[in-house]
């Protein structure tokens, strides 16, 4: 009798027996370095999921950017979450098991990824800064495909809002011929030292990478020129390492805790389908920003047009007094007194006013009816819209878009 011939390892884990049959657990491997914020936020959705899933438990946590490649034959759980990877770095064994990567890396092909929506983490970004009421827009370029559709999607904002958008390239270039690393560091130097020269005080910086940040802040406050915070906003696109996390750094949130779910959930969907899986994105918006110290209203400009900076972009959405007054780094009490003192109305009175005066121009220009223009106005109820169009105006809306529009 011949000798039986044996089944392909890949096949043989891609059956519904190799898949630990009749175990009726789920197993997952976790990679990548917890000291690293984004990877520790993946985590901690990691281990939420597996808490509301009791099918599944942690086989193997590998604290290091990836589960090394060789490993991956003995492992051979029902699942591993991959770190940043291309498939091309893997063995072909690796498609032995379902990999879902959780990696930001544009160029990584090949593999069901869960990621953050670069190009939104940029136009929130930017969002920040214009509610924030800086003028000048500079934004640190970079090579690297994330800072790059980061980049993007900040200047696509930036320009709708009537910003110029000053690029400023300060990657590390690797040395010429006939000079060594310390010259190419050097010009490095001066391209920071160029830049931070050349800031006024009306201006919003956009850092797409964290690893920008501890070298520019050291060149801003070496050149004394620029306080810190009161005139100056960085923002950073990206989620601070674990060690930068207190350093008041305002930046958008990757919704780290969020990918780790969705990533779980993704390979419990091909384990269930008994098929290999097949290459595709899933992409997350990130939470929204994270107010730090050195993100506040610009030097300079009131708190009136600092507020209605803030209201402009939210007149459609409920609005809550106490979140204007955080934003503007004020308690509520304390922002209603500064109000009072000036002889302005509250907060909630100056909302309503610009939902009043949006809701005009929506009866001037716009065919919509009342019962649209009260919701694209931020009231829910059109007879509400109503009764304050008619208290402002002297009449209801339908007759003053009568008279006005004849």
């Amino acid at each position: 009798m011949g000798a039986q011939k044996k089944e392909p390892f890949a096949q043989k884990c891609l059956s519904k027996e190799g898949w630990g049959h009749g175990m009726g657990v789920m197993r997952l491997a976790f990679c990548g370095n917890l000291s690293n914020g984004y990877y520790a936020s993946v985590f901690e959705g990691v281990k939420s999921w597996l808490a509301e899933n009791p099918q599944a438990r942690l086989l193997d946590w590998n604290g290091s950017h990836q589960i090394p490649p060789k490993a991956l034959p003995y492992l051979r759980p029902e699942g591993i979450l991959l770190g940043p990877h291309k498939l091309a770095e893997l063995p072909e064994a690796g498609w032995a098991v379902p990999i879902v990567g959780y990696t930001n890396r544009p160029d990584a092909e090949g593999l069901p990824l869960v990621v953050n929506d670069d190009r939104e983490v940029g136009r929130m970004a930017a969002r920040a800064l214009l509610e924030a009421g800086y003028g000048r827009f500079f934004a640190i370029e970079s090579s690297h495909p994330t800072a790059l559709l980061r980049l993007s999607g900040f200047e696509e904002v930036a320009r709708a809002g009537g910003r110029t958008v000053n690029r400023h390239c300060v990657d590390l270039r690797r040395p010429r011929a006939g000079e060594g690393f310390a010259d190419a560091l050097a010009e490095q130097e001066r391209a920071y030292r160029t830049f931070v020269g050349g800031l006024k005080a009306d201006t919003g910086i956009f850092c797409p990478l964290i690893a920008q940040v501890p070298h520019l802040r050291g060149m801003i406050e070496e050149a004394g020129t620029l306080s810190l915070p009161g005139e100056l906003g960085v923002l950073v696109g990206d989620l601070p390492d674990a060690g930068m996390a207190d350093s008041g750094l305002a930046h958008v949130r990757l919704n780290g805790s969020e990918i780790g779910r969705r990533a779980c959930a993704l390979l419990q969907e091909m384990l269930e389908s008994g098929q290999k899986p097949t290459a595709r994105r899933i992409e997350i918006a990130p939470q929204g920003v994270e107010w730090g110290r050195t993100l506040r209203p610009r030097a300079g400009s009131s708190l009136v047009e600092a507020m209605t900076a803030y209201f402009l972009p939210r007149l459609a959405e409920p609005v809550g007094m106490a979140e204007v007054a955080r934003h503007l780094g004020l308690s509520r009490r304390t922002l209603e007194l500064k109000l009072h003192s000036l002889g302005q109305p509250s907060p909630h009175e100056h909302l309503t006013a610009l939902r009043l005066r949006k809701g005009e121009a929506l009866l001037r220009e716009t065919d919509l009816s009342i019962e649209q223009v009260a919701e694209r106005c931020g009231f829910a109820d059109p007879r509400s819209f109503t009764r304050r169009f008619r208290e402002r105006y002297g009449c209801p809306p339908a007759r003053f878009r009568r008279q006005m529009c004849g």
